[in-house]
């Protein structure tokens, strides 16, 4: 079994979001974390996860209002609560466990069973969404085992040896509210550092650097750190504003544009093989709908990824991994052979495309979503189509991309209109998730 450093455990309802967030900021960040959106939890409580906390060094515990309701006040069987099972045995483990309070929750509820009641001694960090980057500094440096392998801790050292011998400057740039990426900006002076750059780089930390030309290193686990919402106002950048769509906007069909361009119809929009298109001003056309809808605001077809099929439950049960890295335009490729070449899945790197555009929660036909604005105007509506058995509709949305993350997991767009993010994630490849087709 694959080793892992961290369990996180947490209540599908309260605390999904918290904990995905978590998982893949740990991810980026080097951490083997054990986190598969109820891959493990189909009925009684499955042994295997005994043995994934068993593995941990770090058992972080997601608690939101209503985490502890079914162990206090609905009193459901024992084998059928499983935060509570595996809470039981993270402590009976002696595991180093790390309680999260969310909003509105400041200490554990009374009268927990005896199984689990000494969880009240242990301590964590303070959370606060608003001040999300303070919260997970203090989570790694004070709470976390630093268990991150040998292997990547020397890769990093490495590269930032190499940098520190050879000519140049780097400005090095955590862009986590902008991209989820580190981006190495590379020049052969730092005299040619104009002021006004150094000005607004100067948060940013200096170091020489190999080369001039621009290096950009891409985490493979991209993640977007909330920032603080007003009512009414403007978010930062790639948080959603509050404002309203035009009327026209949420009253169309699919082959309705949802904006208009000055440029000519025939450049900005088509039909290709019986299905619309509208280009974003990237380097691929997007549908306007998702595969199995009969319309722009219509949910469609799920699928589980390199699957071609949709079913009526996803589980890691019933799933056929593909053996594949890469699937866009594959025998794997739901929209290759469902619409037709050259209909394929967007890859990470045309999802990440879509993710730094401008995005916007509204409605259309009733149904709500993310509106996303291209560079130059027009617009697609990914609706809130939930996940996974299709809970969350309305909620969340969750897009397949073509490109794995690793032999369980794969890189789709996440949004969720309730805590206001919209980031590329790491799905379990088993789940069900819409697809929303390209084509270059």
């Amino acid at each position: 079994m694959k080793k892992y450093d961290i369990f996180i455990s947490y209540r599908r309802e309260g605390g999904f979001d918290t904990a995905k967030h978590l998982y893949d900021l740990l991810t980026r960040d080097g951490y083997s974390v054990s986190f598969d959106i109820d891959t493990l939890r189909n009925g009684d409580f499955d042994i295997q996860l005994y043995e994934r906390i068993d593995l941990c060094r770090d058992f972080i515990l997601i608690v939101d209002q209503h985490a502890f309701d079914r162990t206090i006040i609905n009193k459901i069987p024992r084998e059928k609560d499983w935060l509570r099972c595996e809470l039981a045995y993270a402590l009976q483990k002696n595991k180093n466990i790390i309680p999260i309070f969310l909003s509105g929750v400041n200490r554990f509820p009374e009268n927990l069973p005896d199984d689990i009641i000494d969880v009240v001694k242990k301590n964590g960090p303070e959370y606060n969404r608003y001040y999300f980057d303070e919260f997970y500094r203090t989570l790694r440096k004070r709470f976390l085992h630093d268990g991150r392998s040998f292997i990547k801790k020397l890769a990093i050292s490495i590269l930032i040896g190499c940098m520190t011998c050879f000519g140049g400057v780097t400005i090095i740039k955590f862009l986590s509210h902008d991209s989820g990426e580190i981006y190495l900006e590379s020049t052969k002076h730092l005299s040619e550092l104009t002021p006004e750059y150094k000005k607004n780089n100067s948060q940013h930390g200096i170091s020489k650097s190999f080369g001039s030309d621009s290096l950009k290193v891409a985490m493979k686990n991209k993640t977007f750190e909330e920032s603080k919402p007003s009512n009414g106002s403007d978010v930062k950048e790639n948080n959603i504003k509050s404002n309203h769509v035009p009327e026209k906007i949420v009253t169309g069909d699919n082959r309705q544009n949802i904006n208009t361009n000055t440029k000519s119809q025939s450049q900005t929009h088509g039909d290709l093989a019986g299905h619309n298109w509208v280009d974003l001003g990237l380097s691929v056309k997007w549908a306007t709908h998702n595969i199995g809808a009969s319309s722009i605001s219509d949910y469609g077809e799920y699928f589980a990824w390199g699957e071609v099929k949709s079913k009526t439950s996803y589980s890691s049960n019933n799933y056929t991994f593909p053996h594949k890295n890469e699937i866009s335009g594959s025998q794997f490729d739901a929209a290759r052979v469902l619409w037709g070449s050259p209909w394929r899945m967007p890859t990470e790197n045309e999802v990440e495309e879509l993710r730094r555009c401008k995005h916007e929660w509204t409605s259309v036909n009733g149904v709500k979503g993310c509106l996303i604005t291209g560079k130059n105007g027009n617009t697609i509506f990914l609706p809130a189509n939930g996940s996974s058995n299709y809970w969350n509709k309305g909620e969340r949305g969750s897009y397949w991309s073509s490109t794995i993350s690793d032999s369980e997991h794969s890189c789709d767009i996440y949004f969720s209109i309730k805590n206001n993010i919209f980031v590329i994630a790491h799905g379990s490849n088993w789940g069900g998730s819409g697809i929303r087709p390209v084509f270059k």
